[in-house]
């Protein structure tokens, strides 16, 4: 009578032990910046979809193709006009952080401008940035500036 309960038990362990191991096994994804706010969040989603590719899953750019976004002298100096550069696309030589780059980035026209806002908050909060947020007024005010 007391090995069928020996063996329940036995069973229950191994089945214990197998289930904390499992998941102990699964990576968990770290963010690599703390959750500051939803646009953020947002924000690192369209960059992933629309930007990752060429400049970088931590925006170090794309050797000589892509300049960087992080840390990048040329998003500093240009800032409020990203939003044009963003629907409207960039031609022509640039220089970021010393170095020359004349590769052509396509407009993104399919962008909305809560996602823009989104994009630019992301991209000013993450890489050891910490440069604030953008609103989509901010964003609607800037993109009157395409047009001039």
């Amino acid at each position: 009578m007391i090995w069928p309960f020996f063996e329940m038990k036995v069973t229950s362990l191994l089945l214990l032990i197998i289930l904390l191991v499992s998941a102990c096994s699964f990576p968990v994804n770290e963010p690599e910046k703390p959750f500051k706010n939803l646009n953020y969040q947002e924000g690192r989603l369209v960059y992933e979809e629309k930007c990752q590719v060429c400049h970088g899953k931590k925006g170090e750019g794309t050797k000589a193709l892509y300049p960087p976004i992080a840390s990048s002298d040329y998003l500093a100096a240009h800032i409020n006009e990203i939003p044009c550069i963003l629907t409207e696309g960039l031609e022509g030589k640039i220089i970021v952080n010393g170095k020359d780059y004349d590769t052509r980035m396509l407009p993104h026209e399919d962008l909305s401008e809560l996602q823009i806002a989104d994009l630019m908050t992301f991209m000013l909060n993450s890489w050891q940035m910490n440069e604030g947020n953008f609103t989509k007024e901010e964003v609607r005010k800037l993109l009157e500036n395409c047009k001039e």
